[in-house]
């Protein structure tokens, strides 16, 4: 499971505001999955993007992710969600990602495929 979370930055370079984010993002992430998805998780290693260290999804949005493993619940969209499915590898492409999102998944094959 990936975890994202994304926020909005004033313009580039936003390196001294990381450390912020990280320390108030991570654990509302986790309440944010609660709320939205109904699940605990443990973070693992950040999925380090190519814009220094996050990934640009909009001109004033970086999105930053975390692997991730389900601790407790099962996911369910419950809050802001219409559906949830698993994508196996091969079914990654068969969904219309947001333009901000598609080179993320692209990167994302990449490393499964260099494991």
């Amino acid at each position: 499971m990936i975890m994202g979370w994304n926020a909005p930055w004033s313009s580039p370079p936003f390196s001294s505001m990381t450390w912020t984010c990280l320390n108030a993002c991570l654990p509302r992430a986790d309440r944010n999955l609660s709320s939205s998805l109904g699940i605990g998780v443990e973070l693992g290693a950040e999925f380090v993007g190519p814009d220094d260290g996050g990934w640009f999804i909009t001109e004033r949005h970086i999105m930053r992710l975390w692997f991730a493993r389900i601790t407790a619940g099962h996911p369910k969209p419950l809050v802001e969600h219409d559906e949830l499915r698993w994508l196996e590898r091969g079914q990654w492409h068969s969904v219309p990602w947001l333009v901000g999102d598609v080179r993320i998944v692209h990167a994302l094959g990449a490393h499964a495929d260099a494991l």
